[in-house]
């Protein structure tokens, strides 16, 4: 059995640390996956339905069900929408480091008299979002993210050590500016 601390979403009077020692089993921790979720709801309750419907099955059978207050409802869909937006944020940072580090590989092979500023773009961008990165990964995972716990802490420090080794994002910034003559 694993154990995960999670804030509370309930009463934050309960607990002055504001933090919940939840337990959870192996057979939960595995989880199940949906596709699709059928969501209704009453005065008093919302009722979400997670589904697996396969393409071309006419059948799909409701994995799991979740009940609600309209108050969890509701601080369910700002945490959804907050996490939602970091996903988003955090994977089009890194599909732009791709492109920028494509760039860079294309001026490798044609010998490409920009190789050192596309090179520092590149770090400097990849810098950037390996700290955006890391920092939400530390925040999701709460104060465990930065031990030996959990293999975030390992990145977390990885990417501290890179940038004092082969310069920061801003080092690489002013390298990208004197090209230019700023």
């Amino acid at each position: 059995m694993g154990q995960f601390y999670f804030k509370l979403m309930a009463d934050q009077n309960t607990n002055p640390k504001g933090q919940l020692n939840i337990e959870i089993s192996e057979e939960v921790a595995d989880g199940n996956y949906a596709n699709l979720a059928v969501i209704t709801h009453s005065h008093s309750e919302f009722i979400v339905d997670f589904i697996n419907a396969m393409p071309g099955v006419p059948k799909a059978k409701v994995k799991s069900r979740i009940l609600l207050s309209p108050q969890h409802a509701k601080r369910l869909l700002m945490a959804l929408g907050d996490n939602v937006n970091k996903f988003e944020n955090m994977f089009g940072e890194i599909e732009l480091c791709k492109s920028i580090v494509l760039k860079a590989l294309q001026a490798i092979d044609s010998g490409d008299k920009n190789l050192p500023e596309l090179a520092s773009l590149a770090k400097s961008k990849l810098g950037l979002t390996s700290k955006l990165v890391t920092n939400e990964a530390v925040q999701m995972h709460g104060g465990i993210g930065v031990t030996d716990d959990a293999d975030i802490g390992f990145f977390l420090k990885r990417v501290r050590v890179s940038q004092r080794i082969f310069g920061d994002s801003n080092y690489h910034l002013d390298r990208v500016a004197k090209f230019n003559s700023y």
